[in-house]
């Protein structure tokens, strides 16, 4: 489900929780869902740029933007503690919060990739797994992981967030099977021109790679080549 098909779906009155909403593909979803109807709050470890995120989309009645770290689970809870007493519900939760690590493998730095990690996918699971919870009791509600190019065809040079974004693809794929049935949907979505990492002329690279693989691979190992 893209988001595109989550707007035309009636989003009047849901409470939606978007990560890493200060910026780019964040504040995007933002301003999708409030122009739906929806009720939105906004997450970021920044707080300065969540306000001016708030002010940019403008209308103030129907969002909340509160500071969380997704890298650390009290955070996570504390912010869900907040939202549940202000709209007593939970219906989507967008893990969008995440960044990347531009080195090699040979070369980067493990306190570097383990704290992208964290945020990239240790703050998704963890985020889910506060959620889950909330949306079992309600039979209903939806989580999306956003993913990126990078999470179906490995990067060079950005090896490290690839393998983030491959493990969020897998959980999330997982998780819709152990919740079939539950009301709760997993859905995935790829990033495409608000991209920081990757361009966003990457994109239809996936459809190719899923018809000329060895293609794909070639042109990523020339690549490589040239950069070394």
């Amino acid at each position: 489900m893209a988001f595109s098909d989550l707007a035309k779906e009636k989003l009047s009155g849901k409470v939606a929780v978007i990560t890493g909403a200060s910026m780019g593909i964040g504040e995007a979803t933002v301003e999708i869902f409030v122009r739906h109807g929806a009720q939105v709050v906004l997450l970021s470890r920044d707080s300065g740029r969540l306000e001016s995120a708030r002010a940019r989309i403008g209308r103030l009645d129907q969002t909340l933007a509160l500071a969380c770290d997704v890298r650390h689970r009290e955070e996570i809870d504390r912010v869900i503690g907040l939202i549940m007493h202000h709209f007593h519900r939970i219906d989507i939760w967008v893990n969008n919060a995440g960044h990347g690590l531009l080195d090699s493998v040979a070369t980067m730095r493990m306190d570097d990739c383990r704290e992208m990690f964290d945020t990239n996918f240790f703050g998704t699971l963890e985020a889910m797994q506060a959620v889950i919870p909330i949306m079992k009791q309600q039979s209903s509600g939806a989580i999306m992981n956003v993913s990126s190019v990078a999470g179906h065809i490995p990067l060079p040079f950005h090896a490290a967030y690839s393998a983030t974004k491959f493990a969020m693809n897998a959980i999330g794929k997982a998780a819709r099977i152990e919740l079939a049935g539950s009301g709760i949907q997993i859905t995935g979505y790829i990033k495409e021109k608000r991209e920081v990492i990757v361009p966003w002329t990457m994109h239809p690279v996936v459809k190719i790679y899923q018809l000329f693989p060895a293609l794909v691979e070639w042109s990523m190992k020339r690549m490589a080549k040239s950069r070394s």
